[in-house]
């Protein structure tokens, strides 16, 4: 049974484990790939940052969320702004944390003099595509889980 913790093994820390005395081990580092490859590439990212520990995915991750919340106009002239990388960044570690911030806490973080109202909506657009990563990564670990059983 896959969980989501075995997305470790694509890292190259996590491939070192101990994972036993030997034989063969109930979860490969193939079968991992296989359900990441069915995912979009932006959950992909998620996974492998969040479960994986991958770091070094950070800057894309953001980045992929920060495009999520571009105004008409900035996608329109395909820019994503420091703002909405800032915010992304910040949901993301809220996210991760799992602890709530004040308006006076995101303003203090993202360096903007006042928590204005498309802030917040910007914020929480970037917290509902994270919400959406996290269910998408877990849906496809419990398709795979299901798959693998009626083999």
């Amino acid at each position: 049974m896959l969980s989501l913790e075995h997305f470790k093994l694509l890292s190259a820390k996590g491939a070192t484990l101990h994972r036993g005395s030997g034989g063969k081990p109930e979860i490969t580092f193939q079968e991992v790939a296989d359900v990441l490859s069915e995912v979009d590439h932006a959950v992909s990212l998620y996974a492998r940052y969040i479960y994986g520990l991958q770091r070094e995915l950070w800057g894309q991750l953001v980045r992929q969320i920060a495009y999520t919340v571009r105004s008409k106009e900035d996608i329109e002239v395909g820019v994503v702004r420091d703002i909405d990388i800032q915010i992304a960044e910040l949901a993301l570690r809220v996210a991760k944390a799992d602890h709530p911030l004040s308006d006076g806490q995101k303003a203090f973080i993202t360096g903007v003099a006042w928590w204005k109202r498309f802030h917040e909506n910007k914020f929480k657009q970037a917290q509902t595509t994270i919400d959406a990563y996290d269910y998408e990564i877990r849906y496809a670990v419990n398709r795979w889980n299901e798959r693998a059983e009626n083999i």
